[in-house]
C-alpha cells in the first residue's frame, strides 16, 4: 500500500472515531414525566355540599422527584401541595349545585408535568321532615305508633320507623322499629315493653343527610286488667300513689248483678230521680267500647256500680289525681293524644300519664238531649250536695277542674282501686 494512502486511511478513521465519541459523550437520557392520578373522590360521585370533601391524589415521579402538585376546581387552584401525602380538604358549601371538574397536575424537578381530572356532582341534601304519630292501642306490653313523613329532602328515605327508651330522645340506637321506606303515613307496632312504665318514643326518617326525628310523645304502660260484673275487661294505670281504670266504665250491672234500668227515652231520662245508664245516641254499637256508657249519679249513689275491691273516686281522690300531674295543665296530661276521637288537634293531648281520658259527651237531665261527643268528657265524683260534683275535661282547655250539676245529668265514669 502507498505510505500515503495509509496515513490518509488512518486518519480517516481516527477522524470518524472523535466524532463517534463526541456524539456518544454529548447525548443525554430524555426524562420522564411523573404520574398523576386522582384517588378520591371517584369519577361521577354525588357529594352533598355540605360535606368536607376529602381530594386525594396518587403522584410518583420515577427518574426525579415530585415537587408539588396542583389542585383546581373548575379552573380555579385551591391547592398547592409539596409533599406526600397529597391530600387535600375542600369546603365546598360556597359552591353551586350541580357538575364540577377537580383537575389534579403533578410536576417534578426537571419542570415536566402530567394531570389527571374527574367530574363530581354536588347536590344539597337536607333531613327529611316527619312528625311521630300519637300512640294508640296501649296495653301492658305493647303499643302502636308511627311516623308521617311529609317531604324526603330531596333524597330518598331508606329506612324509617319508630325508636324508643325509658330515657329522652331516644335514637335509632335504642330500640327501634324498621317499617319500609320513602314518605307518607306508616305504622309501627312497639313490643317487648314492661308494664307500668313510661318510655319516650320518636319516629326517625334516615336519608342521604342523615337519620332526622319526629317530636317526642311519652309512653306510659298500663300496670294490669280488671274485670266487671257483665265480663268487660279494663286496662289500669298506676299513677302516683292511686290505681285508676284507664278507661270508662260499661257496665250494665251492679256488682250484685242486677241490672242497671236503661233509659232511652228521652222524658224519660229528664229530671230522673232513680239510677239509670244509656248510650251516647242511644247508639251502642259505636260508643260502648270507646266511650263506655253515661250513668246518672243515683246510679252511683247505690255503690254498687264498681267491680269488687275499686269504687267510685270522691272529689278528693280526683283532685290528688289533678295535683299529682299538675293542675294547671293536668288535662293536657290526661288526655289520650291526637284526635281519634278528640274532634280536634287543639285538645294538645299527651297522655303522658296513661290515664286516656275520652270525650264521651253528656246526657242532659233536662230534657234528655245527647251532645259533646267529642268535645268534652264528664266525669262523676260521689260528692255533692243538692247539686253534685264531676270534674270536666275538653278539648280547648288545659285544666281539667270540678263543676257542679244536677244528679239526673248522664256523665262517664272512672272508677279507682280500694
Amino acid at each position: 500500500m502507498n505510505p500515503k494512502t495509509f496515513v490518509y486511511s488512518n486518519l480517516f478513521f481516527l477522524l470518524i472515531g472523535v466524532i463517534l465519541i463526541q456524539f456518544g459523550c454529548d447525548k443525554t437520557e430524555e426524562n420522564k414525566a411523573p404520574t398523576c392520578t386522582i384517588t378520591s373522590p371517584n369519577n361521577e360521585d354525588e357529594i352533598d355540599k355540605g360535606e368536607l370533601i376529602t381530594i386525594s391524589v396518587d403522584a410518583d415521579d420515577t427518574d426525579g422527584n415530585v415537587t408539588e402538585v396542583l389542585l383546581y376546581v373548575d379552573g380555579s387552584i385551591i391547592a398547592n401541595m409539596r409533599s406526600f401525602p397529597y391530600t387535600f380538604d375542600w369546603n365546598a358549601s360556597s359552591q353551586e349545585v350541580g357538575s364540577h371538574t377537580i383537575k389534579a397536575t403533578a410536576k417534578d424537578n426537571s419542570g415536566s408535568s402530567s394531570s389527571d381530572e374527574i367530574n363530581i356532582s354536588l347536590t344539597s341534601y337536607q333531613p327529611a321532615a316527619l312528625t311521630t304519630v300519637f300512640l294508640s292501642d296501649y296495653t301492658e306490653t305493647s303499643a302502636q305508633c308511627g311516623g308521617n313523613i311529609t317531604d324526603d329532602g330531596g333524597t330518598t328515605v331508606t329506612a324509617r320507623g319508630v325508636c324508643w327508651s325509658i330515657f329522652e330522645n331516644p335514637t335509632v340506637s335504642d330500640d327501634n322499629t324498621t317499617d319500609g321506606s320513602g314518605t307518607g303515613i306508616y305504622a309501627s307496632s312497639i313490643t317487648g315493653l314492661t308494664s307500668d312504665t313510661r318510655y319516650f318514643v320518636r319516629a326517625y326518617a334516615t336519608n342521604k343527610w342523615g337519620t332526622q326525628y319526629g317530636q317526642q310523645v311519652i309512653l306510659k304502660t298500663y300496670s294490669g286488667t280488671v274485670t266487671d260484673i257483665d265480663g268487660n275487661v279494663y286496662y289500669t294505670v298506676t299513677i302516683g300513689t292511686q290505681t285508676w281504670m284507664a278507661e270508662n266504665l260499661r257496665t250494665t250491672k251492679y256488682n250484685d248483678d242486677t241490672a242497671i234500668p236503661l233509659i232511652t227515652i228521652n222524658n224519660e231520662w229528664e229530671d230522673r230521680a232513680t239510677p239509670a245508664y244509656c248510650w251516647y245516641n242511644n247508639d251502642e254499637a259505636s260508643y260502648k267500647n270507646t266511650y263506655g256508657a253515661l250513668y246518672n249519679w243515683h246510679a252511683i249513689n247505690t255503690g254498687k256500680l264498681s267491680p269488687t275491691g275499686w269504687h267510685v273516686p270522691s272529689e278528693t281522690e280526683w283532685q290528688t289525681l289533678v295535683d299529682y300531674v299538675g293542675a294547671s295543665f293536668a288535662a293536657r296530661i290526661l288526655k289520650e293524644a291526637g284526635n281519634t276521637h278528640w274532634y280536634y288537634p287543639t285538645s294538645e293531648g299527651t297522655n303522658e300519664s296513661g290515664f286516656t281520658a275520652l270525650p264521651g259527651g253528656v246526657r242532659s237531665g233536662y230534657d234528655g238531649t245527647f251532645n259533646a261527643i267529642g268535645i268534652t268528657g264528664r266525669y262523676w265524683t260521689t260528692t255533692g250536695g243538692t247539686d253534685k260534683i264531676y270534674y270536666m275535661i275538653s278539648q280547648h282547655h288545659s285544666i281539667f277542674q270540678n263543676f257542679v250539676g244536677p244528679p239526673y245529668d248522664g256523665c262517664s265514669l272512672r272508677c279507682i282501686k280500694d
